[in-house]
């Protein structure tokens, strides 16, 4: 049977007695003159060109990646040596000269079902890959199931099962492929209904409708080249079913629109190429950042069409721009393309409300999360599936820049399970079964992940893990836990906790979550440290005076007094936090840093830093309790001596860090919300001598929260006539370095540590040996105050803290304060994604159609500031949230015509697509109502 189109260049596959076309490539130019078509004819020996390699010495090591189906380095690899994308490996016959097979990555990664990101990162490498084949002979076997040679990386995955995302994105790269036939002389229809794979419909209904979708294009194109003459006459310019008034000069800079040039739109102005184009403007499918369907230019002289073309894919999709964002990175990961459901057990409670579900959704809107993810809460309170949805909501709502839509979408999958303790085990098991059910409703999901998260007291710890293991472990796939802290309340505690949960779980599945490693600036000492020549210089007992890590919080305990009672300022932050921090700033240089080994590399640097730090006893000690913390009607006992605050000193009785004192000081109720390290320098050798003047020790900040930086307390010379030292910053402002017009904001604590799990990255998570040797070095400490009854300072709410810190900080650190020094703390911009204010979008776009839709994404990724509108709010809302889940935040929209144009910056420049004809003269008309003279409607 013919091919229902015009194949151009491969019209031969349709008929297999025709010749091949020559090719631009040289290697395929080569390929074609050593193989004939025909299965009786003769070959010559195979020479192979500069971009072939025999499988047999050895295939590139893309290849290698693909073959074995490690999809993280396969994606690396095609990023940084793109030209391994475009080499063919072949594999030679029996007589050791002629072709067996010969194929690109992009046809091996077709073979192994791999996840649409791999697929990405080898068709922005090599495009042309997937228009590309070797036409061996065939092998006289329509009927055959197997695939030899001579076929598309289309033909691949509908033969070997790759996903339906995968498929359509190969559409979209070449939509002729549904129409080329491999060497057997069958379409990839055909070749998809031959396949034993479970989503073989999936892929045949896909495969169905876009060729339905080619065909009802191409005569509706057709329709409309016979009112073009007529357009024309009348002055008017014909894209698609849209008329066009041309746009005024200064806005027509660039040479393109959408990738097609005047010469190109007259060669397409019909049949089966306009189908083509319009075709794979009309998928659907993820964008990422460098938009596979955009030129980098953007706005075009003369330019008369939104298409792409299939070459449109090498132009946008350039390894220097495919800068990759974190939902790229996180695509290439099994877990990704595996099902989940997240379990989070204490699902009524403050802390599922306030941190657990608010980091899911995150995690949801950021489409960090694999498509059909669920959410079973689990508790002991009585709620529906709605009474839960309705509790969440005012918490997720203001949690962050989330659209309400968003919201409602994300509580869609949020569902709930009482049970009358936490180790109910019918109730558990009763959850697990619709887990199960669930997860059989995905049979294309080779596995099924679970994650439960513990938002409850650590007393119930154990009875909730035994009945999770008794009853809701993944059949197919990983199962693991989050366990929030206090992990016990001394060391004794620690190990009957640990001793309990060690017995349902392994190490591998324990995630014990401490929040302060999820901070931005804590995660980044290990990189400060180890990737700065200058830093580790610095580094040691010879340049250092002392380290203080200090955490403030401004208010109190008020209302959790009779929880914070049972714990106290160094159980609650020191224990944990801040020796935490102290570990990643004292510990040796760990083997590696990130990747799979990281993990435990990180976390033995850590604990040979905690044994080395002996216990630390009471005259090492301050401690402080502000006024009226007693009077907290939570708190049972009014005479309570637990400390609000503390300054202690320990020492890391390493080489490197031997006698220098390292100081913890936090505190509830002070003057301000603080978190820092603050390193300070040795005396600047002489300088005092110098300058006849006291010079200032050089400090090292590193500001934890809030505004994350990073400066340096460095002398400079005073302004003007003098040349006294006087101190400045060199500083690192996250905020306004990182995070004032990027794409992605920084995510909180919560939300970066859960994504670590779902990653099975562990190196910001305590091991438990870790949390053994942190409880010995604050056990005889905290046994001494409650035996003695150790009296704190009082100090009065919104101070500094006790009178007597300062003074025993400075005795016992060394530590000089410059008190001529003044910080210049200049405003900072939010970290979260800008808001947009109305009357600052550079253009407007009427119409959300499929065409408006992609039109306006493709101009708001590459940063113009667009406005959408369509008389329709849901569809408005529609295209924001699509633009929120690709990370373009320079979108916004109205479906108030009024509105709409008070939004856009003058003169005002209006894109409509709306259907030819009166919807246009009603559109412009309703419109240019609220516009004024200079304003352009295109």
């Amino acid at each position: 049977m013919a091919a229902p189109y015009d194949l151009g260049n491969y019209s031969f596959l349709a008929d297999p007695s025709s010749s091949p076309p020559e090719s631009s490539d040289p290697s395929a130019r080569q390929d074609h003159s050593t193989t004939t078509t025909s299965a009786t004819s003769t070959t010559v020996a195979h020479r192979p060109t500069a971009r072939e390699v025999n499988y047999e010495t050895g295939p590139t090591a893309l290849y290698r990646a693909i073959e074995n189906r490690e999809w993280t380095s396969a994606i690396g690899r095609a990023r940084h040596c793109p030209s391994e994308a475009g080499t063919w490996v072949y594999r030679l016959g029996g007589d050791g000269e002629t072709v067996r097979w010969k194929v690109l990555p992009l046809h091996q990664a077709c073979a192994r079902e791999p996840p649409p990101s791999v697929i990405y990162a080898l068709l922005a490498a090599h495009p042309d890959a997937a228009s590309s084949y070797h036409p061996l002979p065939t092998n006289g076997d329509s009927s055959s199931s197997s695939i030899t040679a001579g076929a598309l990386p289309l033909h691949y995955a509908a033969q070997w099962g790759a996903s339906v995302e995968v498929v359509r994105i190969l559409l979209a790269a070449y939509p002729h492929g549904m129409f080329v036939r491999d060497n057997r002389g069958l379409l990839a229809e055909d070749i998809a209904k031959l396949s034993k794979y479970p989503n073989r419909d999936a892929v045949v209904q896909t495969l169905e409708e876009g060729r339905l979708e080619y065909e009802a294009e191409e005569k509706r194109l057709e329709a409309e080249s016979s009112r073009h003459d007529d357009a024309a006459a009348s002055g008017t310019e014909m894209i698609g079913e849209e008329m066009m008034v041309p746009l005024n000069a200064s806005f027509n800079e660039d040479a393109r629109v959408g990738g097609v040039d005047d010469e190109e739109q007259e060669q397409e102005s019909s049949g089966a190429a306009a189908a083509v184009a319009s075709f794979q403007r009309g998928i659907s499918m993820p964008r990422v950042r460098s938009r596979m369907t955009m030129h980098d230019s953007m706005m075009s002289t003369g330019s008369q069409s939104g298409r792409s073309t299939p070459s449109e894919f090498s132009r946008t999709m350039s390894m220097d721009e495919a800068d990759p964002t974190t939902e790229q990175l996180v695509l290439g990961e099994g877990w990704r393309e595996a099902g989940l459901i997240v379990v989070v057990v204490g699902a009524s409670g403050d802390l599922a409300k306030k941190k657990t579900y608010p980091s899911l959704l995150n995690l949801y809107d950021d489409n960090l999360l694999p498509d059909d993810v669920i959410i079973w809460g689990f508790a002991r309170s009585a709620l529906s599936h709605e009474d839960l949805r309705g509790r969440l909501k005012p918490y997720l709502l203001k949690s962050g820049d989330h659209d309400e839509s968003v919201v409602d979408e994300f509580l869609s999958r949020c569902y709930y399970k009482r049970g009358s303790s936490y180790g109910d085990l019918d109730a558990f098991a009763e959850l697990s079964k619709g887990m199960d059910k669930y997860e059989a409703s995905f049979p294309n999901r080779h596995e099924h992940n679970r994650l439960f998260y513990l938002a409850i007291p650590p007393n119930v710890f154990a009875q909730t893990g035994i009945a999770i293991k008794k009853t809701s472990m993944a059949p197919r796939g990983w199962s693991r836990v989050i366990v929030e802290k206090p992990f016990g309340r001394d060391l004794a505690s620690c190990e009957e906790l640990l001793g309990l949960l060690s017995e349902q779980f392994d190490e591998s599945q324990m995630f014990r979550i401490d929040h302060y490693l999820g901070k931005e600036m804590v995660s980044n000492l290990i990189v400060l440290r180890f990737g700065n020549l200058w830093f580790e210089r610095l580094w040691n007992r010879n340049d250092v005076q002392c380290v203080m890590i200090t955490f403030k919080e401004s208010f109190g305990c008020d209302g959790r007094g009779g929880y914070f009672d049972q714990f106290g300022i160094i159980r609650d932050v020191v224990q944990n936090h801040l020796l935490q921090v102290l570990t990643l700033l004292a510990m040796e240089p760990p083997i590696k840093a990130d990747g799979p080994e990281a993990g435990e590399k990180i976390r033995d640097a850590k604990v040979a830093v905690l044994k080395s730090i002996p216990p630390i006893t009471l005259d090492e000690c301050l401690l402080g309790q502000y006024e009226g913390y007693a009077d907290d009607p939570t708190i049972e006992n009014k005479d309570t001596n637990t400390p609000t605050f503390v300054c202690m000193r320990a020492f890391v009785h390493t080489p490197r860090w031997a006698g220098v004192p390292f100081i913890f000081k936090a505190g509830k109720a002070l003057n301000e919300r603080r978190a820092e390290v603050r390193i300070q320098f040795r005396d600047a050798p002489a300088a005092d001598f110098m300058f006849d003047t006291r010079c200032p020790r050089n400090e090292l900040v590193l500001r934890i929260q809030p505004s994350e930086s990073i400066y340096i307390k460095t002398n400079v010379k005073s302004p003007g006539f003098q040349s006294d030292p006087i101190q400045g910053e060199l500083e690192v402002n996250y905020d306004k370095r990182f995070y004032e017009s990027a794409s992605e904001s920084n995510p909180d604590a919560y939300t970066r540590l859960i994504l670590d799990v779902l990653r099975g990255r562990s190196a910001a998570f305590v091991r438990d040996d870790e949390l053994k040797r942190a409880w010995e070095i604050f056990t005889p400490l905290l046994h001494q105050i409650e035996r003695d009854n150790v009296r704190p300072h009082i100090y009065k709410r919104g101070s500094r803290g006790p009178t007597a810190a300062d003074a025993f900080i400075n005795a016992r650190s060394g530590y000089i304060r410059n008190s001529d020094y003044t910080y210049y703390d200049h405003k900072p911009s939010r970290k979260s994604k800008p808001k947009k204010k109305a009357g600052v979008s550079e253009i407007g776009v009427w119409g959300m159609a499929v065409m408006g839709q992609n039109f306006a994404l493709n101009m708001a990724s590459k940063g113009l500031m667009v406005c959408v509108g369509n008389r329709s709010p849901s569809k408005v809302q529609r295209v924001i949230h699509r633009a929120k889940k690709e990370g373009i935040h320079t979108l916004t929209g109205s479906s108030d015509a009024a509105d709409f144009i008070k939004r856009l910056s003058k003169p005002r420049k209006v894109v409509i697509l709306v259907m030819a004809g009166k919807p246009v003269d009603e559109t412009i008309a309703k419109l240019s109502e609220h516009m004024e003279a200079g304003d352009v409607i295109i």
